[in-house]
Formats: C-alpha cells, structure tokens, sequence
C-alpha cells in the first residue's frame, strides 16, 4: 500500500537526522517542503531525499518491494478468510512464499488456498505443524503453524549482485535529476541543490554500500549526491562522471566561436563537434610548413588531404612524423 505523504515526510526527517548522525554533511535547522524536500540557510540549500530498493533485476522482473506488499496482501486476506468460519480455532503462521521466477499468480485464488490449506491442518495444543514446499500448494514455500491468537506472519528472502546496485543507483538518480530545474526555480538563486538516497536493512528493500563504489562513476545534474544505508549506518558521495576534454579540440562550421587547447576554435554551441588531436608544437610546425593556420581547426580527413597534395610538391612529412601512407 501506497505511503500517505504524512509517512513519507516522516520517514524522511528521521532519514535525513539519521545520515546526519552517520556523517552526512548536512546541516541544521532545515525546513520540510516539496521540491525539494528540504531547504536550508535560507534556501541556499536543498535536499531531496528517495529510497533506493532493489531492483526487478535481482528478483526475475519484479520489483522486491512490491513483491513483498503483494505478499502481505495474499497472507492478510487468506487470515480474514480463515476467521470467518465461526468454528475457526486460533492458530498463526510464520510463512514463506516460494520464488516466482517472474510468474505473475492470481492473488484471491493464493488466499484461498493458503486459508482452506490451514484450516485443513490445524494444529494440536502445544503442538507446531512445519510444512516444506513439497507439502505446500504452489507458490508457498516454507510454513510453521502453531495455536496463537496473534496476525498471520510472511517474510522474505533474496540477493541481489553488483550490477542490481549499480542499476538501482541509475534509475534512482534519472528521474529526480530531470527536475533539478524545478528544485533549483524553487530556491534561492545561485543555490546548491542535493540527492540523498537511503536504504533500510530490510531484506526486500535495502542494499549495502559495495567495495569500490568510489570508483563508480554516473552522469547528473545534482551538486552532490549521498547514498546512506541504515545496515551500519554508512554512507558514500556518489561520483559524477566527468567527459575527459584533455587532449581534444572542437570543430564545426564558422557560425560562432568557442576556445579549446589553447586555440580559437570555430564552432556552433550545441552543435554536434569532432574531437580531433590536440595541436602540439611539432603539429603547429607542420601546418605553419604547409601555411595552414592552426586556429582553422582541420578535421583527419581535411589535413590527410592537405598532406598528401602538399607531399606531391615535395614536402618531408617524414620530418614531422608523418607516414606517406596518409
């Protein structure tokens, strides 16, 4: 079932107070919103806070969360049926459901089953009666009943790998950083916007920090980025991936201008542009011996052409490193 926005905003000061705790950087006295979910230092700051669960990769297509929520669902529908027999003796349940493997089941058709299959097994006082999925109608996996006036109980199980973490990170961070331009019209100008993302330790939602995530890499739009689980209370900066414009130069036509390796280049801002090789000292030595200016930003297959006409008139490409094979 869905979170009312009062849960959420709950779940959220304690999640922001608990990365605090932990080392976050954060600072006091925020103010709860929307939009972020908290500003800070007058709207200077703002963090936007989101779960971040397993993925349906690590469970055969669907999603661990909401596998168990489907999950709660069958067993309290199946304990509803049960009572509604007037004859109905006290028992409860521990339960665990057999892995689907991406098979969707009738969710009414379960309850009923898992009620008519209790009821057909009560137990004796003081006795408990354990079932394993070779005893059990399809879809349950493990069961213990004993007599208890209390809710019927189901847990989970599963695992998840690297490549689950890292897909859960990318598709956690996609969506809120197509609205950090809201978040941002929504603070202060010139204002830092930040993503904390958090995990419980519960076994269908959280996932711990990896070895080596430091070393991992993703494109967004935030200031900073934190990933802060409750299983130790640890948390990691998430690194931006920054493009490697060292070494390259930009070229396109002669619509407007930026500047590039030290050079005018020609080009249009956000027109699409070739990196071509920075143009070294023996580079410009070689283009002032063909009388081609280095801020024309040549492309490979406009100075290949110049090269080899200019070979033709007895130019030394070889003195410049250049193969005549061009």
């Amino acid at each position: 079932m869905p979170r009312s926005s009062d849960e959420k905003k709950i779940i959220e000061t304690r999640t922001l107070a608990a990365a605090r705790r932990a080392g976050v950087p954060i600072p006091q006295g925020e103010t709860p919103g929307e939009e972020p979910d908290f500003r800070f230092n007058l709207g200077m700051l703002g963090v936007e806070i989101s779960e971040l669960l397993k993925p349906a990769s690590s469970n055969f297509g669907i999603v661990p969360a909401e596998a168990e929520s489907y999950h709660k669902e069958i067993v309290a529908t199946a304990q509803e049926q049960y009572y509604a027999a007037a004859d109905a003796i006290p028992v409860t349940i521990n339960l665990y459901f057999a892995n689907a493997r991406g098979e969707r089941r009738d969710k009414r058709e379960m309850a009923r089953t898992l009620a008519e299959f209790i009821r057909a097994n009560t137990p004796r006082s003081n006795e408990t009666l354990n079932f394993s999925n070779l005893e059990l109608p399809k879809g349950f996996g493990s069961m213990s009943i004993w007599r208890e006036l209390r809710d019927w109980w189901s847990g989970e199980d599963g695992s998840y790998s690297i490549s689950d973490i890292q897909q859960a990170l990318t598709s956690s961070i996609a969506p809120k950083n197509r609205l950090v331009p809201t978040y941002r019209k929504n603070l202060t100008p010139g204002a830092q916007v930040w993503l904390l993302l958090y995990s419980t330790f519960a076994v269908s939602r959280g996932m711990e920090i990896p070895f080596g995530i430091e070393q991992w890499r993703f494109s967004f739009d935030f200031d900073r980025i934190f990933w802060f689980t409750t299983l130790g209370d640890k948390f990691v900066e998430i690194q931006r991936n920054k493009p490697d414009r060292q070494n390259a130069l930009l070229t396109t036509d002669d619509r407007c201008s930026t500047q590039a390796g030290g050079a005018e280049v020609k080009g249009c801002a956000g027109a699409p542009v070739t990196p071509v090789p920075q143009t070294t000292d023996a580079t410009r030595s070689m283009l002032a011996a063909l009388k081609v200016e280095p801020h024309r930003g040549l492309g490979r297959r406009s100075l290949r052409t110049a090269l080899r006409r200019s070979m033709r008139r007895g130019f030394d490409g070889n003195r410049y490193g250049v193969a005549r094979g061009l």
